[in-house]
């Protein structure tokens, strides 16, 4: 009796695991921005040799990965020069569409806690710049505070246009300051 429970699971995971829905990290999402004229990796999870292929609206090519016994696959895509918006169709079991992709220049922001420092900290210089916060082009990546006692390989986190209610509930004022000269200058 127990052998056949034991064989009707196993089954039954089988039968789970291989309708497995391909699934991408919280950093690669629509309104996302890949580095211009350069050669980026896309990556997630699937069924265990399921075939992905991936559309990217900005060229013809036709991308495929296969996953590996792991059950995650990887790839390289060529970025054009600067420009968007765009989109990237990643296919296996299920379909991603991904959407107001830009493609341009990456910048990580980080530090201790004053790149923490958005508007709803009731910084004068936030409350001021908060109207003029509103530019398609520059995007964030907002990554919640946690803790774990081993590596991840997701952050709880989501790409965000820039918005004046954004910056006052998210946006690192820092950053922003620093994009919207770099976009002035350029």
């Amino acid at each position: 009796m127990k052998k056949q429970l034991l064989m009707i699971s196993l089954f039954c995971f089988a039968t789970i695991a291989s309708k497995a829905n391909v699934r991408i990290p919280n950093i690669i999402g629509s309104h996302m921005v890949l580095q211009q004229k350069s050669t980026v990796k896309l990556w997630g999870w699937s069924a265990p040799a399921e075939s992905i292929t991936i559309k990217v609206s900005w060229d013809t090519t036709t991308y495929k990965v296969v996953a590996g016994r792991d059950a995650k696959w990887i790839t390289s895509i060529k970025t054009p020069e600067a420009g968007g918006s765009y989109s990237i169709t990643i296919k296996g079991n299920n379909t991603i569409k991904l959407e107001d992709v830009l493609i341009g220049e990456v910048w990580l922001c980080g530090g201790q806690s004053n790149m923490e420092w958005s508007g709803d900290q009731n910084l004068p210089q936030s409350k001021a710049e908060a109207p003029n916060a509103t530019n398609n082009k520059i995007r964030f990546f907002y990554v919640a505070k946690s803790t774990s006692a081993f590596p991840q390989d997701n952050a709880d986190g989501k790409w965000m246009v820039c918005t004046p209610e954004e910056m006052m509930a998210h946006l690192l004022k820092h950053g922003h300051l620093i994009m919207s000269s770099i976009i002035i200058k350029s």
